[in-house]
């Protein structure tokens, strides 16, 4: 499913926001989509012999919740239908091609839905406070982790990895994830998902235009990353792309935290917001200048796939975003431009080099009632073999596991323009384990990054200056976190 792109002028005002209590959360009203969320319940199957209880003992009465397989079976679900929820990617787009071998392997059917990002959060938030359990797995998002774990609506999976009926030795070898992709699920011993993506920022540039224009390699500064836009920017081909709407609270961050700014003083702790800071009005400047002066008309109310498109294309000359997103222009079937690109390291500005990550995991809503079937899938999806796969026969660069990060085959696949992928990653991930991207799986960044959408839709549209902007958001900001009950000075 694709959500139409509008442009920045139709975006959601302040003033709308707070009439619709959005600052308070971000629920999703209207009967019509709680309908559509809903999914009719599969006819369950007559439980196989072997999960009968021993005949000497009286059998016991069924409980409302099984997290532990019938023993004694190859497919013990077999018969069963079961529904998934993915946001549209490209490691989701593999998955997709791929069932046929979960569905053989288990016997079972999986009713798969792609959802753009943020109409997948939106109906997620939806059934996960309805606690209908009618979605036996879903993604559990980045940003929302810190609010559903919080709330009671993820399933804990570590009884099932320990419980060896449900779970064989070295069949998901959870310290093969990178700390940084599988750290965001953990709360102590517990974990609620195991991670499909772990992403990293990353700049992608177009070596031919580059070549063409005299430029000597990818810029090192957000200086010079705004003197390249300027020298290589023409009507057709923009000197750099920026992802809007859902993007714009991943990718305007790499500049915030680059000139030295921040979300919050010291979260979770001092939850203070910091938005109108001089580091973040000059952030915010830089970010404004690439994303429009030199950006691609009207790309700052496009989605994901729109961005990829323009880019694929041969639109842009640079795209500094998430490399899950910018793996797409490794596809030589969707795009022109696939010989003709390479990947540096984010920029670094006056604040030091703060790339971003980013890690997304499967897991079963609390509400499911059978939790079995589920676990089967995600085990699947999650394993080195199934990764592998979507990784060296798909273009999901960004593998969440260190032995596809580290495999000579992934180094061979990913290796564009002299630069290797698997050893940026681990930059990327190695800086960001400083610490500053704990305020993105706060509960309450999903308001917040949705307060920012708007402000740099603003900004971007010349309703607001960019200080105006910044003000009004860290306003409306700190009125956030004082409902959410936070102490804040500012």
């Amino acid at each position: 499913m694709r959500q139409h792109s509008t442009d920045g002028s139709s975006l959601v005002t302040r003033r709308a926001l707070l009439k619709r209590g959005l600052l308070a959360g971000l629920g999703v009203a209207g009967a019509s989509l709680l309908a559509a969320c809903q999914q009719a319940a599969p006819a369950s199957p007559a439980k196989p012999a072997e999960s009968k209880p021993p005949e000497s003992k009286p059998a016991e009465a069924a409980k409302p919740v099984q997290t532990s397989a019938p023993a004694a079976s190859s497919k013990p679900y077999a018969g069963k239908t079961i529904t998934a929820w993915l946001t549209s990617h490209v490691y989701a787009n593999t998955i997709r091609g791929l069932l046929g071998d979960f569905e053989e392997r288990s016997g079972m059917k999986v009713t798969l839905e792609l959802l753009a990002f943020d109409i997948h959060n939106q109906r997620a938030d939806l059934e996960l406070s309805s606690g209908s359990g009618s979605v036996d797995v879903m993604n559990l998002t980045f940003i929302f982790s810190g609010k559903w774990i919080e709330a009671g609506w993820c399933t804990d999976l570590a009884p099932m990895l320990s419980d060896s009926g449900m779970t064989k030795p070295g069949e998901v070898e959870p310290n093969d994830f990178t700390a940084g992709a599988i750290t965001p699920f953990r709360r102590g011993d517990k974990l609620y998902g195991l991670p499909w993506v772990a992403e990293t920022s990353m700049l992608m540039y177009r070596t031919d235009v580059f070549k063409d224009k005299g430029v000597a390699g990818p810029p090192k500064t957000f200086d010079e990353m705004v003197e390249i836009a300027k020298k290589v920017h023409s009507s057709e081909i923009a000197g750099n792309l920026t992802r809007g709407t859902n993007g714009l609270h991943w990718v305007w961050p790499t500049y915030l935290y680059g000139y030295g700014g921040k979300f919050f003083a010291n979260p979770p702790q001092d939850m203070t917001p910091a938005l109108n800071s001089k580091e973040s009005v000059a952030a915010t400047t830089v970010f404004d200048q690439l994303a429009t002066q030199y950006g691609v008309p009207g790309s700052m109310a496009f989605q994901d796939a729109d961005a990829q498109t323009a880019f694929n294309q041969g639109r842009a000359a640079m795209f500094l975003d998430a490399l899950g997103v910018l793996g797409a222009a490794l596809d030589k079937e969707k795009s022109k431009v696939t010989d003709t690109v390479s990947f540096a390291l984010p920029p670094e500005g006056p604040g030091g080099f703060k790339p971003q990550i980013a890690a997304h995991a499967l897991f079963i809503p609390s509400g499911v009632k059978e939790k079995g079937p589920g676990f089967e899938l995600i085990k699947w999806a999650t394993s080195k073999e199934i990764l592998r796969k979507t990784a060296l026969e798909g273009s999901h660069v960004a593998a969440p596991r260190s032995s596809i990060l580290t495999d000579p085959a992934y180094d061979q696949k990913y290796t564009w323009g002299g630069a290797k992928i698997g050893e940026l990653q681990s930059k990327v991930l190695d800086a960001a384990g400083a610490g500053y991207m704990t305020y993105r799986t706060l509960p309450e960044f999903p308001q917040v990054g949705s307060r920012v959408t708007i402000a740099l839709a603003e900004i971007s549209s010349k309703q607001k200056g960019v200080e105006q902007s910044l003000n009004d958001l860290q306003t409306d900001v700190v009125g956030i976190l004082k409902q959410a009950g936070h102490q804040v000075t500012a």
